[in-house]
């Protein structure tokens, strides 16, 4: 058992599962004692991979898998990432739009490598 994320005293299952499915069909099902989903895509995907002799060429995942290194191992397969950003619905906010200090509000300039 491990502790709900909120901290309220609820305890949560001590598994995690993944489901991978291509066209509507279970294709590959994964239970692991490992509590971030971030850190079972990878090993996941090399198992479906090698249980099926097939590379998928896009993979789409929730946000709760976002993370560099995700990210990285995706691209170096060369595989379309669709993955949502954990900050989606925060960058949508009034709030955050008008945040200057915020990275994502601001312009890029390429030649000099720097935010404006």
């Amino acid at each position: 058992m491990k502790e709900d994320h909120l901290k309220n005293g609820q305890l949560k299952p001590g598994y995690n599962i993944q489901i991978g499915v291509e066209s509507e069909f279970i294709v590959g099902v994964n239970v692991s004692s490992e509590r971030l989903d971030q850190l079972i895509l990878i090993l996941f995907l090399d198992r479906l991979e090698s249980n099926f002799k097939v590379k998928y060429q896009a993979v789409t995942a929730d946000a709760e898998y976002e993370s560099a290194e995700n990210y990285s191992y995706l691209n170096s397969k060369n595989q379309t990432i669709f993955i949502k950003p954990q900050t989606y619905e925060k960058f949508k906010t009034k709030k955050f739009k008008k945040d200057i200090s915020k990275r994502e509000d601001m312009k890029y300039d390429v030649d000099g490598n720097f935010y404006i």
